[in-house]
């Protein structure tokens, strides 16, 4: 493998770490705000 070949496959092995790393603060998020939300809803008076 070429230089270039071997910077391409480490930025694009960088780039899905990246990218899993912020799906997986973003499905934190998610069921944070889903637990937000049932509470709150089931706080509302009917």
């Amino acid at each position: 493998m070429d230089q270039h070949q071997q910077q391409f496959k480490s930025d694009m092995e960088n780039a899905t770490s990246i990218v899993n790393n912020q799906l997986a603060r973003l499905r934190l998020l998610d069921e944070k705000f889903s637990r937000m939300e049932k509470n709150l809803n089931s706080n509302k008076i009917i």
